[in-house]
């Protein structure tokens, strides 16, 4: 249960738990309607009530390898994405009820301000001081950027296509869009210096639509995941020649999509009836190595940027796993309803963002001081079944 569930009056817990079952109803819906629908769903949902300020959480024993820090109220609904500036540390949150975008200080752990103007603000991505958001009117979908000490939406970059997801350059030059339109999904690639607009089709299956894209870390690659009647696709796309140089057809559909270093590709396959699996893909031959089972259904994913860990959002929890021994090794349950994820600029803080208007900060311990703290509170066995390779990859 959360900290805001302990601080609500009585009023005030029987207005969230409204909410909160229409949100949960919102998180299973999502992976099965399209982006359109999902809007359309997210917009008819009320905004909670007011929340009670919330104290610093105290609950250190949240996960082996995390301890809280502090649950910051955004309070302009649920929120449907988050990105943090790799330069500034500023995380960015989209409020899609509230037409609008947060930025929060990173130290401070706090609302800095919420700018308005950004209709039904959904995916974002941040880089070199601005983020990038996508949003929806009744003409078109359109990237619109983020000057966070602006007071206003900045700069509008129009799009025929409904947006799926969004991904910058380090250098917040180019903006990569994931799109699903009549004649299938694509993506622009949109120039911020002149504002051009360049179009890349997915040569996928009839009838495909985009659901989630990401940059590899060193940013040579866009890697692109589709749905469709049959199950889902994996793209690969060269950004220095912008050409497709991979794919990888899946038998269930995609949902989310991470990159790690060394040339590993993890996506989220998942649907109400099997759940949850997180293929692991060699991005070299673009094909899958191994697989992992998370159970439920996946609202995100995130690869940690020291390339040890891998964050899974799902209707309920934040299961972490370790990349060498691809095992879940720390399940977070303190955040009722997480939505998306966000490692911190300097890797050592994760923020989960839920659809009840608020992110928790968590920080983040070091492989071994996770697996001490698991050795430390486990019985014997349990510290005999943990893997050798997790304890080498750790130095213990």
């Amino acid at each position: 249960m959360s900290m805001a569930n302990n601080v609500k009056t009585l009023s005030d817990m029987t207005t969230g738990v409204v909410v909160a079952n229409r949100a949960r109803r919102h998180a299973e819906l999502a992976h099965d309607l399209p982006t359109r629908s999902l809007r359309a769903h997210l917009s008819r949902l009320p905004e909670p009530a007011p929340a009670v300020v919330e104290p610093p959480l105290i609950e250190t024993d949240t996960a082996p390898g995390f301890s809280a820090l502090c649950q910051i109220p955004v309070r302009r609904g649920p929120i449907a994405g988050i990105a943090v500036d790799p330069r500034d540390g500023l995380v960015y949150t989209t409020n899609p009820t509230d037409n609008s975008v947060s930025v929060l200080d990173p130290v401070a752990l706090h609302v800095r301000t919420t700018i308005p103007g950004f209709d039904e603000a959904s995916a974002v991505a941040a880089a070199n001081g601005r983020a990038f958001v996508a949003t929806v009117s009744l003409s078109h979908d359109a990237v619109t950027t983020v000057d966070p000490a602006a007071v206003e939406a900045g700069a509008d970059h129009p799009l025929a296509s409904s947006v799926a997801g969004v991904a910058v350059d380090a250098a917040g030059r180019y903006v990569y869009v994931a799109r699903s339109g009549r004649d299938g999904a694509d993506v622009a690639i949109i120039d911020t210096a002149d504002g051009r607009v360049r179009t890349l089709e997915l040569r996928t299956r009839a009838g495909a639509a985009a659901t989630a894209l990401t940059l590899s870390p060193d940013g040579a690659r866009v890697y692109v995941v589709t749905v469709d009647d049959l199950g889902g696709e994996l793209v690969a796309i060269d950004t220095a020649t912008r050409r497709i140089v991979g794919g990888l057809a899946f038998p269930a559909p995609l949902r989310a999509v991470a990159a790690g270093p060394d040339n590993v590709v993890y996506v989220a396959t998942c649907d109400l009836s099997f759940g949850g699996v997180i293929d692991v893909v060699d991005a070299r031959t673009m094909r899958v190595v191994s697989s992992i089972d998370v159970g439920g259904l996946v609202t995100d994913l995130v690869a940690g940027a020291a390339g040890d860990r891998l964050y899974v959002a799902g209707v309920d929890r934040v299961s972490v796993v370790c990349v060498a021994t691809q095992e879940i090794i720390d399940t977070v349950t303190i955040v009722d309803q997480p939505s998306c994820l966000a490692e911190s600029a300097d890797g050592k803080k994760l923020f989960i963002a839920d659809y009840d208007g608020a992110v928790t900060a968590l920080t983040i311990a070091s492989n071994t001081e996770s697996l001490l703290a698991r050795m430390m509170t486990a019985d014997s066995d349990a510290v005999l079944d943990i893997p050798m390779l997790e304890l080498e990859s750790a130095g213990i």
